[in-house]
């Protein structure tokens, strides 16, 4: 194979070259989903905002103050998510924010309602791909860090993987002649 070195041998993960430095550990989901929901907000409130002019519900500059302070509400948010806990909570204080706008304009209550199903399945959802996330970091650590003290075992993982090869064609066969 050009290029593999003593140091190089394949891995769960792929090919793995033992002496690389550490991995970058990965960066949340978490957060990311949370930025992109809370910016999201900030144009659905610039254009609840201009709805709200174009119907005259209230003296334009009032309609401009009160929406251009919902937005700022959530950019702000957004930039607290630097610091996760207080970034969340602000970001949980925008949704009830703009539930509330259906007080103004009564289309935000459907779709502020559907904003915060949105910030809180994302907020799940991203907990869990963290959670994979770092799974994966951790195992790709650990099997560096083992292949540095693994002087010939390379062989083995090869033994493993063919007789998992084996079970998964008895398996596909199996269900090749179910169908």
């Amino acid at each position: 194979m050009p290029g593999a070195g003593a140091g190089d041998r394949a891995g769960i993960l792929g090919p793995v070259s033992t002496t690389d430095a550490a991995p970058r550990p990965p960066g949340s989901a978490r957060l990311l989903f949370a930025r992109t929901v809370l910016v999201s907000e900030a144009f659905v409130v610039l254009f609840a905002t201009l709805v709200a002019h174009g119907l005259r519900l209230a003296d334009r500059p009032v309609v401009w103050a009160a929406g251009g302070a919902v937005m700022l509400a959530a950019v702000l948010a957004t930039a607290a998510l630097r610091r996760p806990r207080v970034g969340l909570v602000a970001g949980s204080l925008v949704q009830l924010v703009l539930v509330a706008g259906g007080l103004v304009v009564p289309m935000m209550f459907v779709v502020g309602v559907v904003f915060a199903l949105i910030w809180v399945v994302s907020l799940q959802l991203g907990g869990r791909i963290d959670l994979e996330r770092q799974e994966r970091y951790a195992a790709e650590v650990a099997l560096r860090a083992g292949g540095a003290d693994d002087a010939g075992g390379a062989d083995a993982p090869d033994a493993a993987d063919a007789a998992g090869d084996a079970d998964a064609a008895d398996a596909a066969g199996a269900t090749g002649q179910a169908h």
